[in-house]
């Protein structure tokens, strides 16, 4: 049996178009360096994030903050300016930092504290030397005053002024002053210094305690932030803390950004007791965030030291497993936590005792000393990046979970394998081609066999090393993309609008009525994270395989006995509270019914496919379509009655009508 171009992941535990962080090409995965110094980060980026694959960086608040007895890590989150001075460094470090983050190619994402300043019992100096009074509201680096705040007198526990978001929202939080972003000043204030930060060469920014603001403030405020030098809009990640229990939710937040799912690292941890529960570990029925805009995470410094039953780097084994499965997985995009040890969760980061920040001094193996943890430099944890951006944005099949085993393929380049026993040995079906599989790791110590059923076969006898992953860098998948149609046309409850197409009979020998054997369908796989929304949906997108001309497929699923008519859509709306409708790719209304798969691009003509909507009304068929050119594309070489589409992009079209656009996913 030939050996593949491929290699597999056998990790030694050291312990859409969707958002992406702009100007990383392929890599996606954040790593939050909580409270390095600037220079440290500097140094990080260039030995190792770079390197090993990693998009961006995470750095702690950069503004001047207040300092506090004993130096916690909480004063970062109390400013009093902001200047570019804070406990990491000075402005001139940053500016350093950030030069040489991007010349290894890391972006920098800049936490920003815009909800409060400090503390309102407190005044002095910040550690720039600023002067402020929070007792009087009185900030004059910024400047700001008593106005730039929210009154307080509003907010007694018996007050019927504000309902419970809006106390949320406009009163103050664990004693913290409360800044008034409807205010114009504020506003300006804000700008000026998000601007300041893009100016340096920051890329996004991470916006903590989201969840205390309003969206349609943040909104306003980002919106008058400048561009990047690219010309793109700087990302925005706002942490936004929900359990399903406030009276704030994560998905009021869909439309600014990526929104922080907190549920997914609650879930996570559920699930390494279990593995079985890791199957609805992402749960749209519980309103958790769209995949698009999710920002998961298995921990972050506030969970560390505030949520009961989050996994830490201090139960090392089930930590990695979890952080393993979240870069394979493809459930948003993925943030890593790089910690330093703490004894009580005010504790500050290593220090001198004249409070001076250590260095993350890094020894001859690679591992941090002087109290910094680095996660992500855990063997298991930096030797998935490769794999994550292998299978990004290919879609989750062949998944299978028991109580200590489980496993799945992302598309057909890549799969993962985990266990919690002391060993396990099988074949495990999946949808990869049949070959040999090196692993990266211990420089091809064992391969794995895919025999010509796609079965692995897998022997994993490592009891503190229960992860496995293959990736094929020459599968056939190279040819699948995901490839999106949204159709507009109204309909009423209880109506349904499918999708017929392929390549045009006139165009192509070998065509047949049978979607299996024609060689005008195109292979299709179903889009996993479309799942859970629609019964119908649902149950008619089981063995859908293709895109045809001829109605059901042979194996395609029945809905109350009710036959589909081609591969099903999905109806959705850009309005964000719909929350179980709206999904992030139609910014352009409701009645947009939505297709969604990962298309096989070898089977179009030069890329472009021909697709008509079919709908479950009395209309049936469109009508004859004219048009050679849409929005967004260059002139169609080929002519058709039926709406052209572009393979790997998003197509939208409008019922009986020629208009079109075709953006980039």
């Amino acid at each position: 049996m030939a050996f593949r171009s491929a290699f597999l992941l056998c990790a030694v535990v050291a312990a859409v178009a969707g958002l992406r962080v702009p100007e990383c090409g392929e890599r996606s995965v954040i790593v939050q360096l909580f409270e390095w110094k600037w220079t440290d980060v500097a140094a990080e980026c260039q030995a190792f994030l770079g390197p090993k694959g990693y998009c961006a960086v995470q750095v702690s608040p950069p503004t001047e903050h207040a300092v506090l007895p004993n130096r916690p890590w909480w004063e970062r989150y109390q400013p009093v300016s902001y200047v570019l001075n804070s406990r990491s460094g000075t402005l001139e470090q940053f500016q350093q930092m950030v030069s040489r983050c991007n010349d290894a190619g890391i972006k920098v994402i800049a936490e920003v504290v815009l909800n409060n300043m400090a503390a309102m019992t407190s005044s002095g100096q910040g550690n720039a030397g600023s002067s402020y009074d929070a007792t009087t509201l009185s900030f004059p680096a910024v400047p700001y005053d008593e106005n730039d705040f929210n009154n307080v007198t509003l907010c007694g526990a018996n007050s019927t002024a504000y309902t419970e978001a809006q106390k949320a929202r406009n009163c103050p939080v664990h004693g913290m002053t409360d800044l008034d972003q409807s205010r114009e000043n504020v506003r300006e204030m804000m700008t000026d210094y998000l601007d300041q930060l893009v100016e340096v060469g920051v890329v996004g920014f991470s916006v903590n305690a989201a969840n205390y603001m309003s969206p349609s403030d943040l909104s306003a405020i980002f919106s008058s932030v400048q561009s990047l030098p690219s010309g793109v809009r700087p990302l925005l990640m706002l942490e936004v803390y929900d359990m399903g229990e406030g009276p704030v939710t994560a998905l009021e937040y869909n439309g600014l950004g990526m929104v922080s799912e907190y549920r997914f690292g609650q879930k996570l941890a559920e699930g390494m007791q279990d593995f079985r529960k890791l199957a609805d570990i992402v749960d749209y029925t519980r309103d958790m965030v769209f995949t698009e805009q999710a920002l998961v995470f298995v921990d972050n410094y506030a969970t560390q030291r505030f949520v009961p039953g989050t996994l830490t780097h201090r139960t090392p084994r089930e930590y990695t497993m979890a952080t393993a499965f979240t870069l394979a997985f493809g459930y948003g995009t993925v943030r890593v936590m790089s910690s330093y040890e703490f004894s009580e969760i005010s504790q500050g980061p290593p220090m001198s005792p004249g409070y001076s920040t250590l260095d993350v001094g890094i020894d001859r193996d690679g591992w941090c000393q002087n109290g910094w943890v680095c996660e992500h430099r855990w063997r298991a944890i930096f030797d998935l990046i490769p794999f994550h951006t292998a299978v990004k944005d290919k879609d989750l099949n062949h998944f299978t979970a028991t109580q200590d085993f489980v496993a799945f393929s992302r598309g057909r380049t890549g799969f993962f394998a985990m266990t919690s026993k002391q060993n396990f040995k099988g074949l495990v079906q999946t949808n990869l081609a049949p070959g040999e599989y090196c692993e990266v790791i211990f420089n091809c110590s064992y391969k794995v066999l895919v025999d010509q059923q796609g079965r692995a076969h897998l022997n994993m006898s490592d009891n503190f090393n229960p992860i496995l992953a293959i990736v094929d860098t020459q599968a056939p998948e190279n040819n699948y993309q995901r490839t999106v149609v949204l159709m507009q046309t109204i309909t009423r409850p209880g109506e349904y609008v499918f999708f017929r197409g392929g390549v045009d009979h006139s165009l192509r020998e070998g065509c047949t009525t049978d979607a299996e054997t024609s060689d005008c369908s195109i292979p299709i796989d179903v889009r996993h994270e479309n799942l859970n929304i629609s019964d119908a949906y649902d149950a008619w997108r089981a063995g859908d395989k293709h895109l045809d001309w001829y109605g059901k497929e042979a194996g395609q699923g029945v809905f109350r006995d009710w036959q589909p008519q081609g591969s099903p859509g999905l109806w959705t709306t850009n309005d964000a509270s719909d929350e179980r409708r709206f999904h992030p790719l139609n910014t352009f209304g409701p009645h947009y019914w939505m297709l969604d798969m990962d298309m096989d691009c070898s089977k179009t003509e030069d890329g472009l496919f021909e697709v008509k909507a079919f709908t479950s009304d009395a209309r049936g068929w469109e009508h004859p379509i004219h048009n050679n050119q849409c929005q967004g594309a260059e002139p169609f070489p080929i002519s058709s009655t039926n709406h052209i589409a572009k393979c790997g992009a998003l197509n939208v079209f409008y019922y009986d009508e020629g208009r079109c656009e075709i953006r980039e996913l």
